[in-house]
């Protein structure tokens, strides 16, 4: 079973107001539950496939402990980012994906030892303001 956490202010539009952006990081609200892990991982699947990359989606967001994917460019497929009780609660759900039909060729993990920060926020006005000449 799963514990979802929510925090109101993330999900309000009043939540863009506030000053103090350590409340909206959904990592400090972890960090006073207990230690956890953070890993990165690089996916590459044995085929690209539509068939193949769909099942791998569907399949992948079922899986609690995966809170970001991402299909990237270069040498392999997929980022995922995973949050885990430990690294043998990381190594568990790897395997059993690895395992199971999710059609992993292989994978590479990458454990974060320390993040010196972490953006919650969109720089909007550099993205979408005047353009910078």
């Amino acid at each position: 079973m799963a514990i979802v956490l929510q925090c109101k202010a993330l999900v309000t539009h009043s939540c863009w107001q506030w000053r103090d952006r350590a409340r909206l990081c959904p990592c400090a609200v972890l960090n006073k539950l207990g230690e956890f892990l953070t890993v990165f991982t690089k996916v590459t699947l044995s085929e690209y496939r539509r068939g193949d990359v769909s099942r791998f989606e569907s399949r992948i967001v079922q899986i609690d402990e995966i809170v970001e994917c991402h299909l990237v460019s270069g040498g392999y497929g997929y980022l995922l980012k995973f949050v885990a009780r430990g690294v043998s609660h990381y190594q568990s759900i790897i395997e059993g994906m690895f395992e199971s039909d999710y059609g992993i060729e292989k994978y590479f993990s990458y454990v974060v030892i320390k993040s010196p920060f972490i953006k919650h926020h969109f720089p909007i006005q550099n993205l979408f303001g005047q353009t910078h000449t």
